[in-house]
């Protein structure tokens, strides 16, 4: 389970390290799709009623600030107050960073097969594209997950999108809940081949290492004993060739992230080579 850094208040939910990443992340994007350079600039553009200026000094909530460093997260609700709404009514495309389904995964849900098909749904159209079908047979039209082999996983890479990660995680859970080996070694081949083309995306650059550390907890690698008998086994990421000659920003960003968690630092060991 995701660790909690602030206990919970009257009318706010807690926040957790996942929540810290999903807001920061949503906001860079939103910096990206705006082409707004600041949290203030987007206050500037999206709530500018709520800042007063006199003579010497500007008066306002500082909102944006929070989101910007993690220390407020944005709550999801149909009003006025909805930031992630107020956002995306500007700047179509930003909300979807905030509400993909990646991020309950990583902060422990388990849904079922069927409820993991209905998030599945939520990705983009071209992931939708590869991994859903709809049985044209049958009045309903019902959508159904493709009968999955490697050639939808290589569609995925080639795809090398945000949402495509997001739906090797949901195959992860997938492959637990209907225990399949086959299912749970293309998807975390899939995963490390994604890695280094996510990475270098504009949305993701910032913050794909705290992103893939945890990713990890779930893309876990499947040590099979006996019929019925299995363990865990943990690949960290950064251990990949790809990430060889970017262990200095790797470090920097995964040094507090590990101290909050209390993992210790032997990520910092020189890691072991695929």
């Amino acid at each position: 389970m995701p660790k909690i850094i602030t206990p919970p208040k009257p009318g706010r939910p807690p926040r957790n390290l996942i929540d810290v990443l999903r807001t920061q992340l949503w906001i860079h994007v939103l910096k990206l799709r705006s082409g707004l350079p600041s949290s203030y600039a987007i206050e500037k553009a999206l709530e500018p009623h709520l800042i007063q200026f006199s003579e010497d000094r500007i008066n306002r909530p500082r909102k944006w600030d929070s989101y910007e460093r993690g220390a407020r997260v944005p709550r999801r609700k149909a009003d006025a107050g909805d930031a992630v709404e107020l956002a995306e009514q500007r700047f179509p495309g930003t909300a979807q960073w905030f509400d993909n389904p990646i991020w309950d995964i990583l902060k422990g849900a388990s849904p079922d097969q069927w409820a993991l098909l209905k998030l599945l749904q939520k990705l983009s159209p071209e992931v939708n594209e590869v991994l859903v079908v709809r049985d044209e047979a049958k009045l309903s039209g019902r959508p159904q997950l493709a009968d999955l082999t490697d050639d939808h996983f290589k569609r995925l890479v080639r795809i090398g999108s945000f949402d495509a990660l997001s739906a090797t995680v949901l195959l992860a859970k997938l492959a637990e809940e209907v225990a399949s080996p086959e299912l749970r070694d293309m998807t975390l081949r899939c995963y490390a081949s994604l890695q280094p083309m996510v990475a270098d995306t504009p949305e993701v650059g910032v913050h794909y290492p705290d992103l893939f550390t945890y990713i990890d907890q779930i893309c876990q690698h499947w040590v099979v004993l006996s019929p019925g008998r299995r363990i865990n086994m943990h690949f960290f990421w950064h251990a990949h060739p790809w990430a060889a000659d970017r262990r200095q920003y790797i470090a920097e960003r995964l040094r507090p992230l590990y101290r909050a968690h209390g993992w210790g630092s032997g990520w910092e060991e020189e890691p072991q080579k695929l």
